[in-house]
């Protein structure tokens, strides 16, 4: 995921939307902090304006929230719920 996030382009949303649902189909038993897969792939679909990005996000943002550990809920809140899905990531 680090190499798709640092490098990828639009032909990468697909496999890392998917990768998304993968991670949050179920509540996570063990919480990876700082630095997350799950961060890595929402800060990168955030970067797009593609349907399917957008899609992915408001999937996490509207129905696993619950699922995310903390510092990813922190950032979900700062950077997807308080912009639009689509604007530049500031970090």
């Amino acid at each position: 995921m680090r190499a798709i996030a640092g490098h990828g382009d639009e032909r990468a949303i697909e496999p890392v939307c998917d990768r998304v649902r993968v991670i949050l189909a179920r509540q996570r038993k063990l919480r990876q902090m700082g630095g997350s897969e799950l961060l890595l792939a929402l800060r990168f679909l955030a970067r797009y304006r593609d349907d399917r990005a957008r899609a992915a996000l408001r999937w996490v943002t509207g129905h696993r929230l619950a699922y995310l550990a903390p510092d990813e809920a922190d950032w979900v809140r700062a950077n997807l719920l308080t912009r639009p899905v689509g604007t530049p990531d500031p970090a």
